[in-house]
């Protein structure tokens, strides 16, 4: 091999290398989310943003400082997390879920914020459009299966049924709430099923939303993908199988945690993705140059033990489709 081809390859694995970087200078990232109660961390979220700027060339505590704040639980704390980010001047904020966008977005015109995962962006108000999300907010869209997954819970669970929606109710602008229900019961009727919202808050117990279902006569729940929900999926997987109520989610975690399927994006996938973002706006890129991105791979989990517990068997259709099947 020449010596000038040789040094082209050396050259340009030195670029790759130090792409991430300029001399001396560390960025400051901010990661903004909702919180849980017991001030624990947001775990695979910010662990696999934490590896996609590793992979990017990022190294924390040399080129890189993640400064984490939450709102523990509550809504109503996201702006002060969000302002005192803003106060610190990072160079970019990585939010998690729609309440933390919107709270990152009020909050400042000038610092570039990252959405790791929103449902629907354009409807709930954090952006203008997906292919042009206009000032300084951009990211991925995510939730996009939801439909989908309550169609897996329709060929798990055959027939008619009262489907139990559960979401919290203070993660989306008010104004969009009967959006989000108009579309999900409309989905829900084309399955043969009616739908029956459930809103939680930070002011009520979470039991309560079962046992109010259950009274209600609702034969199985789809529980939407909400850091609020996080820290008692053990419990509310407990009292689905307390009420003998089917449950359909939107992440594996949730199935590993005992819900009887999951159909929807990979979050540490998601996130990975956004460090790419955020990687393109520390090298100058404006986020309003940047589209949206949507999801396009998907993950159907299934738990047998689960299905065990409830007396029902997963139709060889369902796994055959499965990209995993926790015993």
């Amino acid at each position: 091999m020449k010596l000038g081809v040789v040094l082209l390859i050396l050259l340009s694995m030195v670029a790759n290398a130090a792409t991430a970087q300029e001399s001396g200078h560390v960025y400051r990232v901010g990661f903004l989310w909702l919180g849980r109660q017991d001030g624990g961390g947001p775990g695979v979220t910010l662990a696999s943003f934490r590896a996609g700027m590793q992979e990017l060339g990022y190294t924390e505590g040399q080129n890189l400082k993640i400064v984490v704040r939450d709102a523990y639980g509550d809504v109503d704390k996201l702006d002060d997390a969000a302002a005192e980010l803003v106060a610190l001047k990072v160079d970019a904020i990585v939010t998690s879920g729609t309440a933390p966008s919107l709270a990152a977005k009020d909050a400042t015109t000038k610092i570039p914020i990252v959405f790791g995962g929103s449902a629907d962006p354009v409807g709930r108000g954090v952006v203008d459009s997906l292919a042009r999300p206009g000032g300084n907010v951009t990211g991925l869209a995510r939730e996009l299966a939801i439909d989908k997954a309550m169609g897996v819970l329709a060929e798990i669970v055959p027939g008619e049924h009262r489907l139990g929606l559960i979401f919290h109710s203070r993660n989306m602008p008010a104004s969009y709430v009967p959006v989000f229900l108009n579309e999900r019961a409309e989905a829900a009727r084309k399955l043969g099923m009616t739908l029956v919202p459930e809103p939680v808050s930070e002011t009520e117990p979470l039991k309560n939303a079962f046992a109010d279902m259950s009274a209600k006569g609702v034969d199985a729940v789809l529980i939407t993908n909400d850091a609020f929900f996080i820290p008692h999926q053990a419990e509310l997987m407990a009292w689905a199988l307390e009420h003998h109520i089917p449950t359909v989610c939107l992440s594996r975690f949730w199935a590993q945690a005992g819900c009887l399927a999951s159909y929807g994006e990979d979050e540490a996938l998601l996130y990975r993705q956004a460090a790419t973002i955020v990687d393109k706006i520390l090298r100058g890129a404006r986020p309003s140059d940047i589209p949206v991105q949507q999801s396009t791979t998907f993950k159907l989990f299934v738990n047998r033990k689960t299905a065990q517990a409830l007396g029902l068997t997963i139709p060889a259709s369902v796994l055959a489709l499965a990209d995993g099947v926790i015993e």
